[in-house]
């Protein structure tokens, strides 16, 4: 994969969650910025992109970041479980998860 810098990380994603797993590991959880046409109403929440973003901060800038795009995720939201290793757990209102982490 090509080194991404900070923006294209985040173009067309605003930010809606985060969680910090220590000093120098954070999570960042982006939703899918949309334009509604018009006549059209909102997108079924569970068809906008959700994207769970680790910044481990004393890396060095091209290895910084890692993301994953969740789909079929509804309202959502992420906190860091530290058992059976430390992770950013995602979950939605109707108890979908997702973890990412436990790098180091």
């Amino acid at each position: 994969m090509d080194k991404l810098s900070f923006d294209e990380y985040f173009r067309g994603f605003h930010f809606v969650d985060c969680a910090v797993r220590s000093r120098s590991i954070i999570y960042l959880l982006g939703r899918q910025e949309y334009e509604l046409e018009e006549g059209n109403s909102d997108p079924d929440e569970s068809e906008v992109v959700k994207r769970l973003t680790n910044l481990i901060l004393d890396w060095p800038e091209e290895k910084r970041y890692g993301y994953a795009d969740l789909t079929g995720f509804r309202i959502i939201n992420i906190e860091v479980s530290e058992v059976p290793k430390p992770h950013a757990v995602a979950v939605d209102y109707k108890a979908q998860v997702y973890a990412r982490g436990s790098g180091y």
